[in-house]
C-alpha cells in the first residue's frame, strides 16, 4: 500500500508555503522510500499510474495548506493524462477539496519544453500554481522561466550558495535574481539539513525553504 508522506517548505517566518506531496511504500509495515522502488516502477512504465493514483487520492491527507505534487515526464507527455488531469481540477474545485500546486522537475522541462509549457498554460488557466523543482541555472533554464512563469522553482541548497557566493558579474547569477524579482518567482532552498545551511543562505537574502532541518516529513495514509 502507498503512503503519502508530506514535508512542508517555509518561509523565514515559519509560514508554511506548501507542503510537497513525497510517494512512500508500505511494506508488511515496513516503510520503504521512493529511491528503492521507483527503479521498478520506471522499468515496467507505470509513472502515469502513480501520477494518476496520487491525484485521485489527494483529498485523503487533508490539509488546508497547498499540497504539491510533482508530475512526471511520462504523464506530461500524454494527451489522455492531459485530458484525465483537467477533469479532475474541475472535481477539485467544485468540491473545495484541499488546494494543490503542481511541480515539473527541471530535467522534465529540459527534455519537453513544449510539452511543459502546454502544462503549465493548461493549469494556470484553472487557476493553479506551479513549480520547478531542482532548478539548474543554464541559459536555456533561465529563458524558459519567462515562458512557463513558475510560481516558484526549488534549488538545492549547496548548489544555491555556491551559485550566490559567486562572481556577481557572472551573467547568469544576475540573470538568476534579476528574473526571479522580476517575474515574481519565490527561490525555495530545499536540502536544507542543517542550521549552518541555513544560517548561510539567510545572509544571502533567501528566505524560503525546505529540508530536514527544517521539518521532516511526516506520513499520511492514502487509502
Amino acid at each position: 500500500r502507498f503512503i503519502c508522506a508530506l514535508q512542508p517548505a517555509m518561509s523565514d517566518d515559519r509560514n508554511i508555503l506548501h507542503y510537497e506531496l513525497l510517494l512512500r511504500l508500505n511494506h508488511l509495515g515496513t516503510i520503504i522510500d521512493a529511491n528503492y522502488f521507483m527503479p521498478v516502477i520506471l522499468h515496467f512504465k507505470w509513472m502515469d499510474k502513480i501520477d494518476k493514483y496520487v491525484i485521485s487520492h489527494l483529498i485523503a491527507c487533508g490539509q488546508e495548506v497547498p499540497i504539491a505534487v510533482n508530475l512526471s515526464l511520462s504523464f506530461i507527455q500524454q494527451n489522455a493524462n492531459l485530458k484525465w488531469l483537467k477533469e479532475q481540477l474541475r472535481d477539485f474545485k467544485q468540491n473545495k477539496s484541499a488546494p494543490i500546486c503542481f511541480e515539473i522537475s527541471n530535467n522534465s522541462i529540459i527534455q519537453d519544453t513544449d510539452s511543459c509549457i502546454e502544462l503549465s498554460n493548461m493549469l494556470q488557466a484553472f487557476g493553479y500554481n506551479i513549480g520547478v523543482d531542482h532548478f539548474m541555472v543554464s541559459s536555456h533554464n533561465l529563458s524558459y522561466l519567462q515562458t512557463i512563469k513558475p510560481k516558484y522553482i526549488k534549488i538545492d541548497a549547496q548548489y544555491l550558495i555556491s551559485l550566490l557566493k559567486g562572481s556577481s558579474e557572472e551573467l547568469p547569477n544576475r540573470s538568476l535574481i534579476t528574473l526571479t524579482e522580476l517575474l515574481n518567482i519565490m527561490i525555495i532552498a530545499i536540502g536544507v539539513d542543517s542550521k549552518e545551511l541555513l544560517d548561510e543562505l539567510k545572509t544571502l537574502h533567501i528566505n524560503y525553504f525546505q529540508g530536514n532541518y527544517i521539518a521532516k516529513s511526516k506520513l499520511h495514509q492514502v487509502t
